[in-house]
């Protein structure tokens, strides 16, 4: 999918979804998970300076995406970690204890 990048991992206690924010309007970002799926919504903006003889002219681009995937199997939906710094979105699912 353009502009978003999901990275799996998992270790003893979580499943983690780790989502790269580079080009992503954070501001735009919607994380839903409910019935046993993850939804991710959002928006690349880009914006483009050009220095010409004329004087400077920019444009935007802007792109929205949605993405759905499955919670992962063998962990608690109601439990939910969500944290966020400047480069990522990382959502941690704990796993069922058995």
């Amino acid at each position: 999918d353009e502009g978003i990048q999901i990275e799996k991992k998992e270790d003893d206690d979580f499943k983690y979804m780790t989502i790269d924010l580079e080009g992503i309007d954070k501001n735009a970002l919607k994380i839903d998970i409910k019935d046993s799926t993850v939804v991710i919504e959002g928006q690349v903006k880009k914006v483009t300076k050009n220095e010409g003889p004329n004087g400077t002219s920019s444009s935007t681009y802007i792109s929205r995406f949605s993405r759905t995937l499955p919670v992962p199997e063998g962990v608690n939906e109601n439990g939910v970690i969500i944290d966020q710094d400047d480069k990522n979105i990382v959502i941690k699912f704990p796993r069922i204890k058995v």
